[in-house]
């Protein structure tokens, strides 16, 4: 199953100061027997990290994606 990126929003806790705190990716998957959509925040750091590769950006869907399914009720990568 592959990930299709199709947002990235920036999250801000006050926009006055123009900086975001977290960042959205929402997304869907294609290619597999089931769909899956929705969204996760990742934080600032992890949007950097991963800036420009969607590898990095499909593994940080896939682990928030893993952590919901075991329960996590937030939609937050790790």
């Amino acid at each position: 199953m592959e990930f299709q990126l199709t947002t990235i929003g920036f999250n801000y806790s006050d926009r006055s100061k123009g900086d975001y705190d977290s960042v959205r990716l929402n997304f869907r998957s294609t290619g597999g027997t089931f769909a899956v959509s929705g969204y996760i925040d990742i934080t600032k750091d992890q949007y950097k990290d991963a800036a420009g590769d969607v590898d990095k950006f499909a593994d940080l869907i896939k682990q928030g994606i893993v952590t919901a399914i075991n329960g996590d009720e937030t939609t937050k990568a790790e």
